[in-house]
């Protein structure tokens, strides 16, 4: 998925769900076939040092063959020292 599709995917998705797109992080590339639990247990791997999230929403990218997650923290995720 290229950077302006992602960038606008977000910016859609966010406000259609009236969500603070300051405060939410797309992710793609999830495998068609990745179950809820499968999905669940690798964000929380990847963004538990973040801080508390969760999941609002998922979608299937036909474009893309695969699926993306619209991840929103309470407050504000904290990016601190980690070089994502």
């Amino acid at each position: 998925m290229s950077k302006t599709m992602a960038m606008n995917l977000l910016e859609d998705w966010c406000r259609g769900m009236e969500v603070d797109i300051h405060r939410s992080l797309l992710v793609t590339g999830i495998p068609e076939d990745c179950g809820q639990a499968e999905i669940e247990e690798t964000l929380n791997g990847v963004l538990s040092p973040l801080g508390p999230y969760r999941v609002l929403n998922k979608i299937f990218v036909r474009e893309e063959n695969v699926k993306a997650a619209l991840i929103e923290n309470p407050e504000r995720f904290d990016l601190g020292d980690h070089p994502y």
